[in-house]
């Protein structure tokens, strides 16, 4: 357990420089939370890191759970028993149990229960705890140690009186840290070992060692029987240290100086960039960052860069257009200057002296001594040997060129302002494109049987190297004409990537356009580079995307689904979000790097040590009969309270945005991932004997996490019981169908009289709910015009009447399908969007890609309930978010709409008085009958659901 009286350099910060080039590499990133982000105080204790991912932090005030979303606290408002929220250690035990002492308690929390037990006695200064086994813990108190087994406190003898700082367990020895000194002492027998009269600030262990440490120097000690392993101290550079293992490396951390004690005894010092004062405890996650604990300003994380940014003068070197490899390092392009860069420094480059002072926008090394740069205002130019050739026509000299691309027979595609043009290089003669209009040429790609793609202002345009023969603009498909890049893969398949409009496929024969704009991709693509790992790296004017390729592929396939996108931005180290918006941006991969032209620098990301994809950790649970399910043990159903598996997965994402889902399939028995909710638990029904491999995933991944079990005791009936059990059946079906012919024929009539009166009723009900949606419709535009915001009131009245028409078609009807309920609840929620700030409402809708949108509904089923969210769910000074999520159940289509703001009992929901809600319990009451489905709906309080929160959740289930 880490025990950290102090930290200064969080980080290293490591600047190399050359001239006036900087880059970044080293350097860690910081994201900070306190008590305006939920924390109960700033002041931490202690931290760590449970299997699930989720990090838990102790206070002065209480007990912080954090899934890098949303934090929630545990004191005495929700922890029955609990008679002191003055937190001061926890520890971490190797069966996934969390205790957590205070002054006054200690708390054992252990598959989502808490456990609070009394302390013997209260402490002054300050209690410690450790684990040696199940229910078997030592706690010290001040000055004295004690050991709880069986319910039961035993002080065990010491021969000091000195105040214990912390304690540490190395199998059979326990390790006291003292104001006066370590002390070890038997687990056997609790006897006195050795001790060392060296004071110390704290004790740490590495599962093989004890570490003692002070202000200036670390101690090393012996598990076995405490004595001093090591002659010489391990001396630091700088006081207020601390000592921490990871990997067989102990790691100290002082207020400007960052250690590494080697195992071969050696010690590396690294000097820090930055000074901090301010006492700090630490450990490592999953993921290998940094977690800081403060005692002033809460809790830090510190996750190591893999965006690099290299950059010169700002005033020189403003804008970069592209970046290529050559045999020297990474050259790149940028207005007055070329600039190579070896991979640690960048400086101008001595080659092409021709070509400095002009934009240059490509560049193709044909030899080394044979040059072509595209350039603005310029046309192309060729140097040999660093002088400028006048081999080019000067029919092009004037024009914007804006990229190149050889072909295999020596010939130069040319993209400019005026078209395409094809220049051979070997005589010098350009060719013009035939096109009958005037197009930008932003980019050009492969493409199927030799041809190429050109991206243009007037859409995608394929040439055979004389004429364009092809076209794909928005009569085709693309939802804009405006293409800034492609890429064509090794599946036929073409990248499209759209200005304001986001990225698009020609896949096959059809064209498919994905989701763009908050939480998808972004819609303008400026780039798309692809990586040998499966994934697609994005350039936008918003930041740097990357996508995994299968995960479009299925969307592309089924035109549904979730798409897992990452972002990152200046909070991942980039210097700007935006790229290069005028061209396309070239960019090269060179040794697991991916080098991109940026607006304020050149941007160089580890392709190696890229952090993992969103969500992750992510940890699976399995349950049988209420416990835990171990790695291939073996289940006996028989007899078994609940014959199916419980499936739970739990995951932290530390980066704030999260797609929350999860799909999960049995190998031996489904073909088809089955899609679920972040939060859903499962049941994965079992009905033969035998061995299992679950796997679950995130949508999109290519290698799942893999559990397995056997299952045994399912009974398998003999072929004799078999045939006695048709014998019974057939004969209970003919009874069963002479009485049914009887019965039905009296009741047939009836039947009709009752379905004719239920289409009556049916659509009253619908004619209900249409002018509740127009009324609260038209309070809204009220509302923007009584704040005179005219422009948003016209975009307002625009989409209302838009919707307006839909709604009358609507009402039309007695039924409808999900699919349309899901596109009206979209239009609805967007149309709500415009008269909301984006800092007080937020809707995400997700629909799982795995959903028959053909099913029959009722209409205007989703939209009451998100009316009242937004009507009543508004919480004074808190912005409302509201989520949608869609995903296949067992039988079941399940709908869940959640919201932050006030519970239904503050709402009066529950009693279901919301004339929208009651309205909508009465029209699925009369469709069931009418049309004999089985849909419902319940609302819940989030707050019982999961303490800590608030707000409304709707649950909606739709049989299949």
């Amino acid at each position: 357990m880490l025990k950290i009286p102090a930290l200064s350099a969080l980080i290293i910060l490591l600047w190399t420089t050359s001239g006036n080039a900087q880059t970044t590499e080293g350097e860690f990133l910081f994201r900070n939370w306190s008590t305006a982000e939920g924390l109960p105080q700033s002041h931490i204790t202690d931290l760590c890191q449970d299997p699930f991912g989720l990090i838990w932090v102790t206070t002065f005030d209480g007990i912080a759970k954090f899934d890098g979303i949303l934090i929630t606290t545990y004191d005495q408002t929700n922890l029955t028993g609990l008679r002191s929220a003055f937190f001061t250690d926890l520890y971490k035990d190797a069966d996934s149990s969390i205790y957590f002492v205070s002054d006054k308690d200690l708390v054992r929390y252990n598959s989502s229960v808490f456990t609070v037990i009394p302390l013997p006695v209260r402490a002054n200064f300050r209690s410690s705890v450790c684990v040696s086994g199940p229910d078997s813990i030592y706690i010290s108190v001040d000055d004295r140690l004690f050991f709880y087994s069986q319910n039961k406190f035993t002080e065990i003898t010491r021969n000091s009186a000195s105040r214990i700082i912390n304690i540490e367990l190395i199998s059979s020895t326990i390790g006291v840290a003292t104001v006066n000194g370590p002390e070890f002492i038997s687990r056997g027998n609790h006897q006195l070992i050795s001790t060392s009269l060296t004071p110390c600030d704290g004790i740490h262990s590495d599962g093989k060692l004890f570490y003692s440490y002070t202000s200036d120097s670390i101690l090393c000690f012996s598990a076995k029987d405490g004595s001093r392993i090591k002659s010489d101290a391990f001396t630091l550079r700088s006081p207020l240290a601390l000592a921490m293992a990871h990997q067989n490396q102990i790691y100290t951390f002082s207020n400007d100086t960052v250690s590494y004690l080697h195992s071969d005894g050696h010690i590396t010092h690294v000097t820090a960039d930055i000074f901090l004062s301010d006492h700090h405890i630490c450990m490592l996650d999953a993921r290998g960052n940094f977690w800081f604990g403060s005692h002033a300003n809460g809790l830090y994380l510190a996750k190591k860069r893999f965006i690099r940014n290299f950059t010169l003068n700002q005033g020189e070197f403003a804008e970069t257009y592209f970046v290529t490899k050559t045999k020297d390092g990474i050259l790149s392009g940028a207005c007055n200057n070329l600039y190579l860069n070896d991979g640690h420094r960048m400086s101008k480059s001595a080659r092409n002296t021709e070509a400095f002072g002009l934009c240059i926008y490509d560049y193709y090394e044909r030899r080394p001594d044979e040059v072509y740069m595209a350039t603005y205002g310029h046309g192309l130019i060729l140097t040999r040997n660093g002088k400028r050739d006048t081999l080019i026509p000067p029919e092009i000299s004037g024009y914007n060129v804006y990229c190149l691309k050889e072909t295999s027979d020596s010939l130069l595609y040319i993209g400019t302002n005026q078209g395409a043009d094809l220049l051979n290089l070997n005589s010098g003669v350009v060719t013009k494109i035939s096109s009958p209009e005037t197009f930008v040429v932003y980019q050009f790609s492969e493409y199927r049987n030799g041809n190429t793609a050109l991206a243009t202002d007037h859409g995608v345009l394929i040439s055979d190297g004389k004429n364009i023969i092809e076209k794909f603009d928005t009569a085709s498909g693309l939802k804009s004409n405006s293409v800034r890049s492609l890429l064509y893969d090794a599946d036929g398949n073409l990248w499209i990537g759209l200005a304001k409009y986001g990225l698009a496929v020609k896949f096959g024969e059809k064209i498919v356009s994905y989701p763009n704009g908050k939480g998808y991709l972004d819609k303008n693509i400026l780039s798309i580079t692809a990586d040998s790992a499966g994934n697609f790296w994005i350039t936008t004017n918003h930041g740097l995307q990357r996508v995994a390729r299968k995960n479009l592929l299925d969307y592309a396939n089924s035109a549904t689904g979730t798409i897992a996108v990452s972002t990152f931005g200046l909070s991942d180290g980039l210097i700007s979000p935006e790229f290069n918006s005028h061209t396309q941006s070239k960019s090269c991969i060179k040794d697991d790097q991916l080098w991109l032209p940026g607006i304020r620098s050149v941007v160089c990301v580890s392709l190696k040590d890229q952090p993992q994809p969103e969500n992750y950790p992510l940890s699976v649970h399995l349950k049988f009969n209420g416990n835990h399910v171990r790695d291939n043990e073996e289940l006996n159903f028989l007899n078994a309270g609940s014959p199916n598996i419980q499936l739970s997965v739990e995951f932290a994402d530390y980066s704030g945005y999260t797609h929350r889902y999860y799909e999960y399939k049995v190998s031996e028995i489904d073909s088809v991932w089955h899609t679920v909710s972040y939060g859903t638990k499962s049941e994965i029904r079992i009905d033969r004997n035998g061995c299992f491999t679950l796997e679950v995933r995130r949508p999109g991944e290519y290698s799942p996490i893999k559990r397995k079990f056997c299952v045994t005791g399912i009974a398998n009936p003999t072929l004799l019981n078999t045939l006695w059990t048709l014998v019974f059946l057939l004969g209970a079906a003919g009874v069963t169908l002479t009485a049914f012919v009887i019965y039905n024929a009296r009741k047939q009539k009836l039947l009709r009289t009752e379905n004719e009166n239920l289409a009556v009723r049916l659509v009253a009900l619908q004619k209900q709910i249409n002018p509740h949606f127009i009324f609260n419709c038209l309070n809204s535009l009220q509302s923007l015009f009584i704040m005179n915001k005219r422009r948003e009131a016209n975009a307002y009245l625009v989409r209302f009447a838009s919707l307006l028409r839909a709604m009358i078609d609507y009402s039309r009807k007695e039924k409808s399908t999900l699919k349309d309920e899901i596109e009206s609840c979209e239009n609805f929620l967007e149309l709500e969007n415009l008269r909301f700030d984006e800092s007080t409402f937020e809707y995400r809708l997700n629909v799982a890609h795995d959903i028959p949108l053909n099913t029959i509904t009722p209409s205007f089923l989703i939209q009451p309930f998100v009316e009242n969210s937004l009507k009543h769910g508004t919480v004074p000074g808190q912005p409302l978010i509201i989520t949608v999520d869609v995903f296949r159940s067992a039988n079941y289509i399940k709908i869940i709409l959640m919201d932050n703001g006030h519970g239904p009992g503050a709402r009066g929901l529950q009693r279901t008085n919301s004339s929208g809600i009651r309205i909508t319990a009465e029209r699925l009451s009369a469709f069931n009958k009418l049309y004999n489905t089985r849909i419902s709906f319940v609302i819940l309080d989030r707050k019982s659901l999961q303490s800590g929160t608030t707000g409304t959740q709707v649950e909606i289930s739709i049989g299949l």
